[in-house]
């Protein structure tokens, strides 16, 4: 066998990832459970329940208050994900 040929085996478990569907629930996968670092104690602990339909999270609260207050922090919570995550997969985040 040649050397060349010769690719590492996490290298190509990554790439068998990324080529197929499970990527995408992955990532959900690594949001939820990274959620409590994302959104912080106060925001994980009103959380009732946390959900994807295709690139769009969904977050159901608990407190009418937070929920109102979650929507000016829209935008900062999608970036702590992106950051979280090292990539652009959330599009929309949707406080119901």
């Amino acid at each position: 066998m040649k050397r060349s040929n010769l690719v590492h085996i996490g290298a190509a478990i990554k790439s068998l990832i990324a080529e197929s569907p499970l990527q995408e629930r992955l990532l959900q996968h690594q949001i939820k459970s990274e959620w409590q670092n994302i959104a912080g104690p106060l925001i994980a602990n009103n959380t009732k329940r946390i959900w994807f339909v295709r690139q769009t999270l969904f977050i159901e609260l608990y407190s009418d208050v937070l929920k109102h207050e979650m929507q000016y922090h829209r935008s900062q919570l999608l970036n702590s994900i992106h950051t979280k995550i090292n990539q652009v997969y959330v599009q929309e985040l949707k406080i119901v």
